[in-house]
């Protein structure tokens, strides 16, 4: 499990946290993604 947060309104960690789970998904890793406060 890994946990991002952001701070400073700039969206950083759900940028990283896509682009982390398309590198893993596409070396064969089974991942996904969830957005907690995405509906903030």
């Amino acid at each position: 499990m890994i946990g991002m947060g952001c701070t400073g309104g700039k969206h950083r960690s759900v940028t990283f946290a896509e682009l982390l789970y398309q590198f893993l998904s596409e070396h064969n890793h089974n991942v996904r993604v969830l957005h907690r406060d995405i509906s903030k």
